[in-house]
């Protein structure tokens, strides 16, 4: 983990981070600031557990789900 927070800190986080600082005319949060860790832990946590979401969401539909269940009188159309 520490290995991957290095390199989105570097390509990613460094970045968003400064590009914020420029909009809000104030410094950038240093990188062993206890806020940047939380946030950008927390962005990059959340954004893999949506890409794991859709992902597995998307694969099911695709090989697991039965589409001739929406051949069924009962199934409402889109």
């Amino acid at each position: 983990m520490d290995v991957v927070m290095g390199y989105m800190d570097t390509y990613v986080f460094d970045g968003v981070y400064n590009q914020a600082a420029a909009l809000t005319s104030t410094t950038p949060l240093p990188r062993d600031s206890l806020l940047r860790q939380s946030l950008s832990l927390f962005v990059f946590i959340y954004a893999y557990i949506v890409a794991f979401y859709f992902g597995t969401a998307g694969l099911s539909y695709r090989y697991i789900y039965d589409k001739k269940q929406e051949l069924h009188p009962k199934f409402l159309p889109r």
